[in-house]
């Protein structure tokens, strides 16, 4: 059984969690839009680089889901030819006389 103090912990934790990034935003959006603010530039640049690293990265994520695709593609191709080859090797030991040992 859950207690309350517990639950409550735990959202405060959460929270407490939540407060600093946001905090960070909040202050940097400030910074941003003063332009008097002396790093003001350097943020910019930082938001560039920020939004080229989220599309390569964007990018990446699409080659591999695409690589596993491919990859799900091949396994299962042959696993249809290993079944295929086993059926063919037995229809043709069967007709030679013989029996297929695993």
């Amino acid at each position: 059984m859950v207690k309350l103090n517990e639950i409550k912990n735990e959202d405060i934790e959460k929270r407490k969690e939540e407060v600093l990034p946001n905090l960070l935003d909040q202050i940097l959006l400030i910074c941003k839009e003063d332009e008097n603010f002396k790093i003001s530039k350097k943020i910019e640049n930082y938001d560039k680089v920020i939004e080229s690293s989220k599309r390569k990265l964007n990018h990446k994520k699409e080659l591999l889901d695409q690589a596993k695709e491919i990859e799900n593609k091949i396994l299962k191709e042959l696993n249809q030819l290993e079944e295929e080859n086993t059926y063919k090797r037995n229809n043709l030991l069967s007709e030679l006389g013989s029996e297929f040992d695993d």
